[in-house]
């Protein structure tokens, strides 16, 4: 039949294989449609929740934003401090 990988697309015949493109090259293609449509997934499932996106959520996460800087102490006596904080507020 001599499909180009473009006319097997437009015409969704996914059980003809493309004249243009390799058998590993067309494994590739699939393994990067899955990976996006697996992406858009999971990011509509988080809208779906609420959850912030990727993005907005490391953007203003504790490593990027770094208290413990602010304060003028390290990292980790900064969560200690914060476990110590928890404890107080807890009992």
């Amino acid at each position: 039949m001599r499909l180009t990988n473009a006319e097997r697309e437009w015409l969704r015949v996914w059980t003809i294989l493309p004249c243009d493109i390799s058998r590993e090259d067309l494994a590739e293609q699939r393994k990067a449609k899955a990976r996006a449509r697996s992406k858009l997934y999971r990011q509509k499932q988080r809208e779906k929740t609420g959850k912030p996106n990727r993005a907005d959520y490391l953007a203003h996460s504790l490593t990027k934003t770094k208290p413990w800087k602010v304060e003028g102490i390290s990292r980790a006596t900064w969560y200690r401090q914060q476990s110590r904080r928890e404890a107080k507020l807890a009992a």
